[in-house]
C-alpha cells in the first residue's frame, strides 16, 4: 500500500515537473495582454493550490498518520532540522508553516479517529487555491482576535464570513473586515485574563553586528503600567544615556529612545534589586555594594 502511494504522489509531482517544463519552453510573445491576465490568475491559483499541499504534508510530518517511526529516515533524525536543510527555508519558516497545518488540516483523536480541522472553511479555502499566504494570516489574526467568551458556533459564523471575504478581496480588506468583526462580537473590548495571557509575549531577535538587537511582541496591562512608570522617570531631561540624574535643559533623544531608555533602567533596577536571585552573568547586589 505505501509503494502504491508514494507511486501515484511521484507520478503525480513528475506530471506537474513535466508540465511546467513544457510552459517554460512555449512561447508568448504574441498571446495579448488579456490571454497573459488569464495566464496568471491560473499560475496564482496554482501557486496557492500548491502551498495547499505543501501544508498538507507539513501537517502530516507534524502528526504522522501512520506514526513517527520511519526506517527510511536517517537514525536520530529531527524533521524540523530536515526540512531546513532539504528546503533551504529559515527555521522560522518551518516553524510557521507546521503551525498554520495544525489549523487547517484534519485532526486525530487519541484512537485516530479523524477530526475536522480547526479552521474548517480556512482549510477548504485554502485546499481549492481560492486564498494566498496572506489570505491565511489575515483569517488566522482575526479569529485569534476573538475573546474566548465568544462561543464556538458564534466563531464558525465568523470564520464563514472572513473566508468568503477572502475568497474575493486582498488580504488587506480581509484585516479590516476581521476588526470589524472584532467590534461587533466585542463592543466593550473586553477579555479576561485568558486572553491576555494567551496574546502576551515578546520576541527578541538575533543579535547584530553592531550589537542592536530588534524586539516586538504585547504586553499585559500590567506590564504596560510598570513601562508607563519607567517612562515617565525617564522624561525629557532625566536620565540620560551618560548615567546622570538631575535634570538637564537639553534632551535630544527621541520619544521611543526614551521608553528605550526606561526599560533598560527599570531592568537594570530590578537586577540591581536583588529581588529575582542569583542571575548568570550579572554581580549579585552584595558584591554591587562592597564596590
Amino acid at each position: 500500500m505505501t509503494s502504491t502511494q508514494q507511486e501515484e504522489i511521484g507520478a503525480a509531482l513528475d506530471a506537474i515537473d513535466a508540465g511546467y517544463a513544457r510552459l517554460r519552453a512555449a512561447c508568448s510573445d504574441t498571446v495579448g495582454n488579456a490571454f497573459r491576465v488569464k495566464v496568471a490568475e491560473r499560475l496564482e491559483t496554482q501557486c496557492r493550490i500548491n502551498r495547499g499541499q505543501m501544508y498538507r504534508f507539513f501537517g502530516e510530518l507534524a502528526e504522522p498518520p501512520d506514526g513517527p517511526d520511519d526506517p527510511a529516515l536517517p537514525a536520530g533524525a529531527v524533521i524540523s532540522k530536515l526540512l531546513w536543510k532539504r528546503l533551504r527555508i529559515t527555521t522560522g519558516d518551518v516553524k510557521a508553516r507546521m503551525k498554520t497545518a495544525v489549523r487547517i488540516r484534519p485532526r486525530r483523536t487519541l484512537t485516530g479517529q479523524e477530526l475536522e480541522p480547526e479552521l474548517a472553511h480556512l482549510a477548504a479555502a485554502v485546499e481549492s487555491g481560492h486564498v494566498g499566504h496572506d489570505h491565511i494570516k489575515a483569517v488566522c489574526e482575526a479569529m485569534d482576535a476573538l475573546p474566548s467568551a465568544v462561543p464556538e458556533h458564534i466563531k464558525e459564523r465568523a470564520e464563514r464570513v472572513l473566508v468568503r471575504h477572502a475568497k474575493d478581496q486582498d488580504s488587506k480588506f480581509v484585516v479590516v473586515v476581521g476588526r470589524e468583526i472584532a467590534e461587533q462580537l466585542n463592543p466593550d473590548g473586553d477579555f479576561d485574563e485568558k486572553d491576555r495571557a494567551r496574546m502576551s509575549g515578546i520576541r527578541m531577535g538575533r543579535q547584530r553586528a553592531d550589537g542592536m538587537s530588534h524586539i516586538s511582541g504585547w504586553v499585559d496591562p500590567e506590564g504596560r503600567a510598570y513601562l508607563e512608570a519607567a517612562e515617565a522617570a525617564v522624561r525629557p531631561g532625566r536620565h540620560l544615556p551618560d548615567g546622570s540624574v538631575e535634570e538637564v535643559q537639553l534632551d535630544t533623544r527621541s520619544a521611543p529612545q526614551r521608553l528605550h531608555d526606561a526599560l533598560k533602567l527599570g531592568l537594570k533596577a530590578g537586577i540591581a534589586s536583588g529581588i529575582s536571585g542569583n542571575i548568570v552573568g550579572c554581580p549579585s547586589p552584595s558584591s554591587s555594594r562592597r564596590r
